[in-house]
């Protein structure tokens, strides 16, 4: 009799530690995934925060180029590029503006005539007369005033911002103002996702191109294909991809003001190993 109740002691006793540890694991693990959410929540706002300041010092540099070029260029100037002069001043409003916004890496006046300036950021100024096709081009994108952000097919990995290079005191349109952002530019807001192997950035463009992620086999992929119809197309197989991680993973979706969709990708279960 005695034996029995010392065995069912201990046996009371074994599967209170049991019950003990698995209450004691399922605390800690509520816990873990709280801390493990809350802190990519907060990295979340960091790179969506430094994503909306990368596009707002790109079109505060392209408003500044236009009036710049405004004040410079006064009378027939800004209407007539060919003019020695007007090369001097336009090349002058480019470099003063390299100076001051970091994130463009290249600068195109290109005029409805087609004729074309163009500095790259410590590199080489060209001028050029037969653009007709890229005003056509950009005409077809829709900008105006407001400007917009497109991405363009054979131009490596980049995107571009537009607005209309307006003449201001006789509301005249007189071409527009091309700049280049390259495409590391925008992955070093959150370049340390692909170290730390838990969580992935993926940014799309409001039709639905994947401009930059930390998963870079996923960008390869996309800027592998040969023509914007194809890599529409994968990035929009991407994108479909990564709705179903909703499965396993938490995603999360963050549309910007400026057309961007930021996702995040979390991986759970490695975080919180």
């Amino acid at each position: 009799m005695r034996r029995k109740i010392i065995f069912l002691f201990v046996g009371c006793f074994i599967v209170f530690l049991i019950s003990m540890c698995v209450i004691l694991y399922n605390v800690y693990s509520k816990q873990l995934y709280s801390e493990l959410t809350q802190r990519s929540d907060y990295e979340d706002g960091l790179i969506t925060q430094q994503l909306d300041n990368l596009a707002h010092n790109v079109e505060s540099c392209c408003n500044n180029l236009i009036m710049e070029m405004n004040v410079s260029m006064k009378g027939k100037g800004l209407n007539d590029p060919s003019e020695e002069s007007a090369k001097e001043k336009i090349l002058k409003v480019m470099e003063d503006n390299f100076l001051l916004f970091k994130e463009v890496s290249e600068i195109s006046i290109l005029y409805n005539t087609g004729e074309r300036y163009t500095k790259i950021r410590n590199g080489i100024f060209s001028y050029t007369t037969d653009n007709y096709y890229l005003a056509e081009e950009m005409k077809d994108t829709g900008v105006g005033t407001d400007g917009i952000w497109i991405h363009r097919d054979a131009e490596g990995a980049a995107v571009y911002f537009v607005k209309y290079l307006n003449e201001i005191t006789r509301n005249n349109q007189v071409g527009y103002v091309i700049l280049k952002v390259d495409e590391d530019t925008i992955y070093n807001n959150f370049k340390s996702k692909k170290a730390d192997g838990i969580s992935q950035v993926f940014v799309f463009d409001k039709n639905g191109y994947l401009l930059s992620s930390s998963q870079r086999e996923a960008l390869n992929k996309v800027n592998a294909q040969e023509s914007s119809e194809l890599k529409l197309s994968v990035s929009q197989q991407i994108y479909g991809q990564i709705m179903e991680y909703t499965k396993e993973y938490q995603v999360r979706e963050y549309q910007r003001k400026n057309g961007w969709n930021v996702l995040t990708v979390l991986d759970v279960r490695q975080g919180m190993d």
